[in-house]
Formats: structure tokens, C-alpha cells, sequence
């Protein structure tokens, strides 16, 4: 695997980042979290109705901020100019966010012309197209659509003529194009 240069760089726009952000985050828990989060929420909107000067509305945002990086402690975060982007497929390269060794969540950046080839899916796995356009089997997924190929299923070849940006979750045990390529 060798990496890609980076000559055409998408970035996702701040509310289509909150957006897949906030589908994908779980349920709310009724359980510590759920309710540390619940009291949270009812302090700041308590300490909101009693600010009335703008240095008790600047002490609540600092004292906001404080208990957010706090909660967040453990959040991983990724740039969008940081990371490896690793050919996948010709003119196909890929960005691991995450793998936790039962889903991985990456990119995919499609140039112009990049190609996947059909294969059968060994696992579930979700895709979302961020931006441009491409085909899968031949039907047309633009930018905003969403599919779910599940495990078992035959997944058709994907071409991008002009070139796209993916936003997908699979398992973690997603193969190589080569090895897609034998699984066809």
C-alpha cells in the first residue's frame, strides 16, 4: 500500500460533519452518563436564567467550556489535514477515523475514474456520499445519499468519472481491493 498525493483535498462542511456526528451517536442512557449529561443541561440553563450581566454570561460560557472538555476527555479527534490517506483501489485512496478492531470508520476519495470492484460483503457496512457523484452497479448515488450493503450480499462495482468523496463504516476486517478482486 503506498499513499496518495494529496491533490484534490475535500473538506466536509462544519453542519454535514454535526450531521453525520449526530447519527451516529448512540441513544441517550438513562445511566451515569445519560444522567451526568441531563444535569448538565439543567445547570446551564438554570445558571442562563439567572445570568443577568454580560460578566455572568462570560463567567457561565468559560464554566460551560470547562465542563465540556472535561466530558469530552476521551474523545478522539481527527484533522482534516492529518492522517494517512492509503491507496485502496486505482484512483481510489483511503482515510481510517477509527477502528475499535469490530468497525472501522474512513473515507474514501474516489479521483476521477477510481474504481472498486464488485465483490461480496463479508460484513455490513454503510456508505454516505460526502460530495461529487458516482455509480454503484450502475445506479447514480450523489452527494447525500446513504446505502447499506449487508454481510452476504453482492456489492456492485463503484465508479466515480469525476471523482467523490465516501464516508463509510464497515467491519474492521475490510479487505484490499486485491483481495476484493478474488472475492468476486
Amino acid at each position: 500500500m503506498t499513499k496518495t498525493k494529496n491533490s484534490a483535498e475535500f473538506t466536509l462542511p462544519d453542519s454535514l460533519v454535526a450531521e453525520i456526528l449526530t447519527a451516529m451517536r448512540p441513544p441517550v442512557s438513562t445511566g451515569p452518563g445519560g444522567k451526568r449529561r441531563a444535569a448538565m443541561r439543567r445547570s446551564l440553563l438554570a445558571r442562563v436564567q439567572a445570568a443577568s450581566a454580560d460578566d455572568d454570561a462570560i463567567d457561565l460560557v468559560h464554566d460551560f467550556a470547562n465542563d465540556f472538555a472535561i466530558s469530552a476527555a476521551g474523545a478522539r479527534i481527527v484533522r482534516a489535514d492529518e492522517g494517512a490517506w492509503i491507496t485502496f483501489a486505482p484512483n481510489v485512496a483511503m482515510k481510517v477515523l477509527h477502528d475499535d478492531g469490530d468497525t472501522r470508520t474512513w473515507l474514501a476519495r474516489f479521483q476521477a475514474g477510481g474504481c472498486v470492484p464488485a465483490h461480496l460483503q463479508s460484513g455490513d457496512e454503510e456508505a454516505y456520499v460526502v460530495a461529487g457523484w458516482c455509480y454503484v452497479d450502475r445506479q447514480i448515488f450523489r452527494q447525500g445519499d446513504y446505502q447499506l450493503i449487508p454481510k452476504g450480499s453482492r456489492h456492485g462495482e463503484i465508479v466515480s468519472p469525476e471523482g467523490c468523496l465516501v464516508f463509510v463504516r464497515s467491519h474492521s476486517a475490510k479487505r484490499s481491493a486485491a483481495e476484493l478482486a478474488v472475492a468476486r
